[in-house]
């Protein structure tokens, strides 16, 4: 048995979830192979003979182990535990329940995989894929007739691949390969193995032309033919198209003279095969057009055969070039100066040669590149780059490079200016550069096609306007992936109805568009000195408010909103969104910038769209419009091109160090200062003194882009209007999201920048051992049960790895009852249903078809002490209130918590005037608020009820409903307020009893401190009207530890402190007496220590944001230290990472 441990087992793949079902047959093959199947099937030994158990238990640990090594490390920690770590049929059973299970989840993404397949034009992977998922459908037990899996196969191909609709056509469904899906498979390998002996043949048929002298020639009837020639004046006998007597190899006497000069010769094979046969050999089995070209690095000089590329020619040369054939007939007839566009950019080739008869144009790599230069190959395109930039590119074919330019600078000597202003514009359309007195270019620009291609537009209609603010469009766009460079995801769009001037604001939520629009609705009114009139928004919750309902009516301006799923009806937002987002996908497809500059693209698109003329207002610029004076154009420069700007001598660090610094333009900051990135350490700087080399578009390097990561979002993100990073947006003047230098040149205009370090943080990091304990991540503790409050509940719940690691509860009702504690979690659901009973929370009542049904869901958790004793086990029913409708089944939801600020008070009020300070806690709180909604709840799990007939008209909230917070305050505010409190007006948790003997009262859900000198007559009324469980002195609340002293009271965080120091591998580390060295002075960090900082893969945010959280609650001590670490959020070093690990520390 030992050798079969020792067998290679990599056939069988780690388990990841996904692939259960290929892992799961493998896996069992492999366990009967080894003779360990019976095993993870068996409760124990057979008998109790020592040998027989002897056995068994050394099976049982082989099969154990060989199903370990097969799984995911993460699958692993949430299937092993105390009982499956030794018995191989637990193991076995709870890897089948946790991924064998048909359940509903399982099944919607096994199909919906299958719904967004498409098919990509490789036919191969698409069968693979096709055939995997089917696998898996199968598994999991979903069916639907064969004939239309198929037929959806065959769809897959048709929709997405235009160029394979005849062959599929013609080779399946004529074969009437749509019986069942695997058939139509068959047939689609069968294509894929033709189109591979294809391919593989025309490669034999060029092999035989370069060994027998053959050529490949077209015919209808096979796609090539071999045509055998004769050579070196003899008659090939392969050849059977002439006999030796009428071969001209032999008899060159018998050959015809040309019919007419002035038409194309006809090249026999011998006089083809001249001596430039070295250089286009390979060539030979393709053609060229005249507008093409070879990069030869053997070649001495450039060599053109179409005359017209020449802007100066002298015909006076008539000599023969040498090459390695004696018997070539190339001959130079004159040489001169070219001038071509290659990929946009303007070559002047100098000494080239004019030779009529060469049938390819030949172009020196040594003689067109003077310096370095390197080549990159991907696939059959290549690269030349020469300084880190991009020379020209081109196409590999067979073996050789080949460019393609447009047309010659001769033919367009009146347009060889448009091109650069028309990338300088940001590639406005042709109407606009008529407006402005240029002449659209002939050739279609390949990048407004990529960038702009739309749908057929649909038209709104506006009531029209006179003056600006008359009306106002607002709308939101994003979130956009990657985040910008400071961390934004959103940008609100403002665009004014009468001028078309856009503004905007980048966002890092979308609740932060009012504060933004209050800012810019003061500059706008203080600018044209009159009020806002209406503005147009669509129906979004970051518009559809009560703040900005509340603002309409101070301000005096009517709020229009647009219908539901109509963006067509904000027609005016919308159509600036795609203008903006039009000219930023251009300006970053020109430039070649990463996507995370995206800001700066949309900043450069909203003021190049401004200053641009405007056909519909009589071609007036929107700046002017507004601003009631031109642009400046003449200063518009390409976005993203290389350039040379002034180092102040403030600035420069050595006497002699070089004046100027290499950058990339970014922007325009105003009409006179440009946005500058500095290549050496990627900042933003601010400067009018600039040299611009606009052909040059320098690469960013890997570790300027290192934020180019997978950015992953929430549920409620999911369900937003997702946009990928090429959707982009826009602002006129934005620096707000541009990451500037602190130091930079120009100050007027330095923002505060964002960070991303959130996405940085790679928890998979295998490099250092704080990123891997930052990984440990489990599921979120039921938010729902929100009455217990300890100090895992206020850690964010990424960082709960000793709770994560410990925690077994069940998820589902299922589990529950499968688990080795059901009857504890029985006995817990039974109290639960009682109490629910006792408190007349529903009533059962026969199901109609107008109502509306609520599902419900268990929540269970297991209630632990400081040390992690089981104190009882919980069980909560709770409304899957998901699945609610605002206006139908509730309305309002916020419902006040205590604030912390207000707990501290209060004690330090009880500490002073010795009042007694007890805790209450009201069980099962919110089933005791009255509903004012109708809501039915289905029949839960573990009601012996009629489902069909029944459901349940809930009288009181439970938990999980939206509204059952709200409820619960109101009830029990009503009920304070009828014993005679007062709510504060600072905090409205906190109540007050003006009496003899006052009471303070702090709320925070249904946890309850009170304070005051005699509180019997409270608790007694209390306890009457709520069942309510006296804690006695407070001990513990809101995660904070209270120690009571005869002359004070302590809080304390050791728990939180512990946890923190466990978290970052602090629990072992030497304590210091300071929160920071003496006479520390934290400055920015330098390139390298922000580099040797983001290789720990550590979130610096978050961490900082853990001690703020200590320090605002009871460690005022931090506070400078928290203060000075918070200043480096955007950009933290090495440095900044060792002083936060000095306060921790300090902590121990």
């Amino acid at each position: 048995m030992s050798e079969q441990i020792g067998k290679d087992i990599n056939h069988v793949p780690i388990l990841e979830g996904k692939n259960f079902p290929l892992w799961n047959i493998l896996i069992e093959v492999e366990l009967s192979a080894r003779g360990l199947r019976e095993i993870c099937n068996s409760d124990g030994p057979p008998n109790s003979d020592p040998i027989t158990i002897n056995n068994w238990n050394k099976l049982n640990l082989e099969a154990i182990q060989l199903i370990l090594s097969r799984l995911h490390p993460d699958i692993i920690v949430t299937v092993v535990d105390a009982v499956t770590v030794k018995n191989a049929k637990a193991l076995w059973k709870k890897i089948n329940d946790k991924y064998a299970a048909q359940t509903i989840t399982n099944r919607g993404r096994t199909w919906l995989r299958w719904e967004c397949l498409r098919f990509n034009g490789n036919i191969e992977e698409y069968v693979k894929e096709c055939q995997s998922i089917l696998f898996d459908i199968a598994g999991i037990g979903i069916t639907l007739p064969q004939d239309i899996m198929a037929y959806s196969i065959l769809g897959k191909v048709s929709r997405d691949s235009n160029a394979y609709d005849h062959v599929i056509d013609s080779m399946v469904l004529t074969m009437n390969a749509t019986i069942n899906p695997q058939q139509v498979l068959d047939k689609l390998s069968e294509l894929l193995q033709h189109k591979n002996t294809k391919n593989a043949f025309q490669k034999t048929i060029k092999s035989e032309e370069n060994q027998s002298s053959a050529l490949l020639t077209k015919s209808s009837d096979f796609p090539y033919k071999i045509t055998y020639v004769c050579r070196d004046g003899k008659h090939n006998p392969k050849n059977t198209t002439h006999s030796s007597e009428k071969c001209w190899a032999e008899h060159p006497e018998l050959r015809p003279p040309p019919r007419n000069k002035n038409k194309k010769k006809n090249i026999d094979p011998e006089t083809h095969q001249t001596g430039m046969e070295a250089l286009l050999t390979n060539a030979e089995a393709f053609s060229l057009d005249k507008w093409s070209l070879v990069i030869d690095c053997g070649a001495t000089h450039h060599m053109f055969h179409n005359k017209e590329v020449f802007t100066k020619l002298d015909l006076s040369l008539n000599r023969k070039i040498a090459t390695s054939d004696p018997n070539s007939n190339l001959v130079c007839k004159g040489h001169g100066t070219v001038e071509i566009m290659i990929n946009d950019k303007h070559f002047v080739l100098e000494n080239c040669l004019y030779v009529p008869n060469l049938t390819k144009n030949l172009v020196s790599l040594l003689d067109l590149c003077h310096e370095p230069i390197t080549i990159t190959r991907n696939d059959s395109v290549f690269h030349l780059s020469q300084n880190n930039s991009t020379i020209l590119s081109g196409q590999i074919i067979n073996r050789l490079m080949i460019v393609t330019f447009n047309q010659p600078a001769s033919l367009l000597t009146e347009q060889s200016h448009i091109a650069p202003w028309h990338h300088r514009l940001g590639h406005p359309g042709n109407n606009v550069l008529k407006s402005l007195g240029l002449q659209p270019p002939i050739n279609k620009c390949d990048i407004c096609i990529r960038g702009k291609m739309t749908t057929l537009p649909f038209k709104s209609h506006f009531v029209e306007t006179f003056k600006p603010l008359d009306c106002l469009h607002l709308d939101v766009v994003g979130p956009i992936s990657p985040p910008s460079i400071s961390g934004h995801r959103y940008f609100l769009t403002i665009v004014d109805q009468f001028t078309s001037f856009k503004i905007t604001r980048f966002l890092k939520n979308k609740s932060e568009a009012y504060e933004e629009f209050v800012k810019q609705q003061n500059f706008m009114e203080n600018l044209h000195d009159r009020k806002i009139k209406m503005i147009t928004t669509d129906g979004g919750g970051e518009f559809l408010n009560q703040r900005f309902k509340e603002l309409a009516n101070e301000k005096g301006f009517k709020h229009n909103v647009a219908p539901p799923y109509t963006p067509e009806h904000n027609g005016i937002a919308e159509r600036a969104n795609r203008t903006i987002l039009d000219k930023a996908r251009c300006l970053l497809l020109g430039s070649k910038l990463p996507h995370q500059y995206w800001a700066e693209a949309v900043n450069t698109a909203t003021y190049l769209s401004n200053i641009l003329p405007t056909p519909s207002r009589n071609n007036l610029s929107p700046h002017y419009m507004w601003n009631k004076r031109p642009p400046k154009i003449r200063n518009i420069r390409t976005f993203g091109c290389k350039v040379i700007f002034s180092v102040p001598k403030q600035k420069r660090t050595w006497k002699l160090a070089p004046v100027g610094e290499v950058g990339i333009l970014l922007g325009f900051d105003n009409d006179s200062s440009y946005r500058i990135l500095k290549l050496k350490d990627s900042k933003v700087y601010n400067s009018r003194h600039v040299v611009f080399f606009e052909t040059e578009f320098p690469l960013v390097t890997e570790n300027q882009e290192s934020n180019k990561t997978p950015v992953t979002f929430s549920v409620d993100e999911v369900q937003e209007e997702y946009f990928d990073c090429q959707e982009f947006l826009d602002n006129e003047k934005a620096p707000q999201d541009q990451e500037t230098d602190n130091e930079q040149i120009n100050d007027e205009n330095s923002d505060d920048t964002g960070s991303d370090d959130e996405e940085r943080s790679d928890p998979e990091s295998d490099h250092h051992p704080i990123a891997k304990k930052i990984r440990v991540i489990g599921p979120r503790h039921p938010t729902l049960i929100n009455s217990d409050i300890d100090e895992n509940n206020i850690l964010p719940y990424r960082r709960r790895p000793k709770a994560y690691l410990t925690q077994s509860d069940p998820v589902t009702y299922n589990q529950a009852l499968k688990s080795s504690t059901c009857d504890l979690w029985k006995m817990a659901m039974k109290k639960e249903l009682q109490t629910m009973k006792d408190l007349n929370v529903w009533s059962e009542i026969p199901i109609k078809k107008e109502y509306k049904l609520i599902g419900t869901t268990w929540v269970f958790k297991t209630k632990r002490d400081e040390n992690g004793q089981t104190l009882e086990h919980k069980a909560r029913l709770c409304a899957q209130g998901f699945s609610q409708v605002q206006g139908e089944d509730y309305s309002k939801t916020f419902a006040p918590t205590g604030k912390l600020n207000s707990l501290r008070t209060l004690i330090s009020l009880a500490a002073s005037k010795n009042l007694s300070f007890e805790q209450l806690d009201i069980k099962s709180a919110f089933l005791n608020a009255p509903l004012t909604e109708d809501v039915f709840l289905s029949i839960p799990q573990g009601l012996d009820r009629d489902k069909k007939n029944i459901c349940l008209k809930l009288n009181k909230a439970i938990y999980g409903l939206k509204q059952a917070p709200l409820a619960w305050y109101t009830h029990l505010s009503n009920w304070l307020i009828k014993f005679g409190f007062k709510i504060s007006k600072a905090d409205s948790c906190v109540f007050y009893l003006n009496t003899e003997e006052p009471i303070w009262l702090f709320l925070h859900v249904d946890d309850i401190g009170v304070f005051g000198k005699d509180l019997s007559k409270f608790k007694t009324a209390i306890m009457k009207e709520f069942h309510t469980k006296m804690l006695g002195v407070a001990d513990l609340m809101l995660g904070i530890k209270i120690t009571h002293n005869d002359d004070a009271i302590t809080l304390s965080q050791n728990h939180y402190i512990d946890s923190l120091l466990e978290l970052y591998g602090m629990s072992n580390c030497k304590p210091v007496s300071t929160p920071l060295v003496p006479n520390l002075h934290l400055e920015a960090a330098t390139t390298s220590e922000k580099e040797e900082f983001l290789a720990l893969k550590i979130n610096y945010r978050s961490a900082v944001g853990c001690l703020s959280y200590l320090s605002s609650a009871t460690r005022p001590d931090l506070s400078y230290s928290v203060s000075a670490l918070s200043q480096f959020l955007e950009n933290p070093g090495i440095h900044h990472w060792k002083a936060f690990l000095h306060v921790l520390r300090y902590l121990k």
